[in-house]
């Protein structure tokens, strides 16, 4: 039992290791009990070969060893990273400007829309009113007075301009989106 390390505080709230969860073994705490303390509490687990064999020697149930690291154990911190807007799209001759992704196919709609085209009540993506999406999508209202349901996704909200501009005719229109990192998603 020399490899299995021992038992600290931090605060009032118990480190748990490898001899704690030996103890609460020994002293014949049910498997259920013993999984719910190691994901409510931080760990310091020693997961060396001679520790995780010593668990299983000190009859430590396999569902317990198998039990991945609570994340309490080591928070990472990482760098919030600034999103990547789109700054331009471009599609055929017509140049816009602009500076959300739910901008890309209301672009594309709203030239259809300017060229005479009669966009699709589509389940979901184009209705005629605000009442045909749940009450938690997302929507824009476009020039004919319709709403489309948009999103966040980029690549989503481009196939679904694609899909605007194949449905009206326009197969061999590509669909370039620069994004502000200079890269430029095509459709």
């Amino acid at each position: 039992m020399a490899s299995l390390l021992t038992t600290r505080s931090v605060g009032a709230q118990e480190v748990l290791t490898n001899e704690s969860v030996v103890e609460m073994v020994k002293a014949g705490l049910s498997e259920r009990v013993i999984i719910a303390k190691i994901r409510n509490s931080p760990t310091k687990f020693d997961t060396q070969t001679d520790a995780l064999i010593a668990l299983k020697k000190n009859g430590v149930p396999e569902k317990v060893i198998d039990l991945p690291q609570p994340e309490v154990q080591s928070p990472v911190v990482r760098p919030k990273r600034k999103p990547v807007r789109p700054v331009e799209i471009k599609f055929g001759s017509v140049k816009k400007h602009i500076r959300y992704a739910t901008e890309i196919p209301v672009a594309i709609a709203n030239w259809l829309i300017e060229q005479g085209k009669e966009l699709p009540i589509t389940a979901n993506f184009i209705h005629p009113s605000e009442a045909g999406f749940s009450q938690s999508a997302t929507t824009k209202k476009l020039k004919s007075g319709q709403y489309m349901r948009v999103g966040h996704n980029q690549e989503a909200l481009l196939h679904k301009a694609r899909e605007l501009l194949d449905g009206c005719g326009h197969e061999g229109l590509q669909i370039k989106v620069l994004l502000d990192n200079g890269i430029t998603l095509s459709a």
